[in-house]
């Protein structure tokens, strides 16, 4: 909610970082609830009560995944926002309307943050969707149902803020030119290529991170 009447890009997606947060903290949740005793055989002992193997296993690879999923798109967002950074910023510099028209200034760079804060919407085919889905089947699997729903809540909010920087970028007059823009490294545009790369490579063909993220599920819950 801190991110909703944001208008600096920069400080929307700092905010919003704690809704990611919570996410992981709702995978956290799946992964080390407790069930009746009646969970099964495949229940292993805990405490008084027992955890069911499964909806651990669930809830510690979606945990992973998620993390794994956010890092690479928010590396890639916040590396945009470094490109397009100038000399000569002013307390106006992030506003919203800075990345007006960027879609036709820098289309590549706009190819990029558009594809990042889609992930970060958690919309089809990216990251952030996989992450996502994951973490609300983990949930619903450990009866979390009341975590899901507000999951589900706070990620159709989220979409508002972050496709509006899109609507921006793409559907808005271009602002003009303010500064020298700094020189941009060919680190950090192969660093953005890789993570547009990944973000799509993880959305569309997850199995290979799924399975080292179940075995890291094993190893810690």
């Amino acid at each position: 909610l801190l991110a909703l009447p944001q208008r600096n890009v920069k400080r929307m997606l700092a905010d919003s970082s704690i809704a990611h947060a919570g996410y992981l903290l709702v995978a956290i949740a799946a992964a080390t609830s407790v069930a009746a005793p009646e969970a099964g055989g495949d229940a292993l002992l805990f405490g008084a009560f027992t955890v069911t193997g499964l909806t651990r296993t669930a809830g510690g690879e979606s945990l992973l995944y998620y993390l794994a999923a956010y890092t690479v798109t928010a590396v890639g967002a916040f590396g945009v926002a470094a490109a397009i950074e100038r000399k000569d910023e002013s307390p106006m510099a992030w506003d919203l309307d800075r990345f007006s028209g960027l879609a036709r200034r820098r289309p590549v760079l706009a190819a990029f943050m558009a594809t990042f804060l889609v992930s970060l919407a958690g919309i089809p085919p990216t990251a952030g969707f996989m992450g996502k889905l994951l973490v609300f089947r983990a949930a619903i699997e450990a009866q979390q149902y009341a975590l899901a729903i507000v999951g589900v809540i706070t990620s159709a909010i989220g979409a508002y803020y972050y496709l509006r920087v899109v609507v921006h970028m793409y559907f808005h007059a271009p602002e003009p030119e303010l500064g020298v823009p700094e020189a941009r490294s060919a680190t950090l545009d192969g660093s953005l290529g890789v993570a547009f790369v990944l973000v799509f490579a993880l959305g569309l063909g997850p199995d290979r991170v799924l399975e080292l993220a179940r075995l890291g599920a094993n190893l810690l819950f």
